[in-house]
């Protein structure tokens, strides 16, 4: 039996990462893995018995950390999110996450289809539409159901221009500038709900 090694495991794992990536899980292959780690297929098979487990094992870290992150940004007061420090504040420690975790936000939002985790954009999209809703008031005029497709709406676009600032920004300033541009011109729309 073949003694697994640390370093070669995280060469696999680091592999994994740029491949899913640049192709999206479906799209990926593990040959290609293999090759940049420098490892043959079938030892590639010793430390990850399928694409899947190792579609995890670059994700599921980051998972965990992000529904963290969501839990902090959602969890405040009715309209302190609109206050401009609080704005900012929020603005950093989403560009901060984003910025030490791009590959792996990329990945698990726009491709992690035929995986267990390909739910997840559209569960933090229904996290963040309840949140929203939840301190809306009377506005827009009708119905919940229209209040509550509307608030879903926003929460996908918030969700796309987070994959858009992650995906576009050549440095990581850009990422922190473009995410505070954006949250001011959401919370500048959103003001006119609460």
């Amino acid at each position: 039996m073949q003694i697994l090694k640390e370093e070669v495991r995280e060469r696999i794992v680091a592999a994994a990462a740029r491949e899913f990536v640049r192709h999206g899980y479906r799209q990926s292959s593990t040959r290609r893995i293999a090759q940049r780690a420098r490892v043959g297929k079938s030892n590639l098979y010793n430390y990850f018995p399928s694409k899947e487990e190792l579609f995890s094992a670059v994700t599921a870290p980051f998972q965990a950390d992000f529904r963290v992150l969501l839990d902090e940004v959602t969890d405040h007061l009715e309209g302190e999110r609109l206050r401009s420090d609080v704005a900012e504040s929020t603005s950093k420690s989403i560009a901060s996450f984003i910025r030490a975790n791009r590959d792996s936000f990329i990945t698990i939002m726009e491709g992690s289809e035929g995986t267990k985790y390909e739910s997840f954009k559209e569960e933090v999209i229904a996290a963040l539409a309840n949140h929203f809703a939840r301190y809306l008031s009377k506005k827009p005029a009708g119905d919940f159901a229209l209040r509550a497709r509307f608030m879903h709406i926003v929460a996908r676009l918030f969700v796309d221009a987070l994959i858009a600032i992650a995906s576009g920004a050549a440095k990581d300033e850009e990422i922190e500038a473009t995410i505070a541009l954006y949250l001011a011109y959401h919370m500048g729309g959103m003001a006119q709900f609460y």
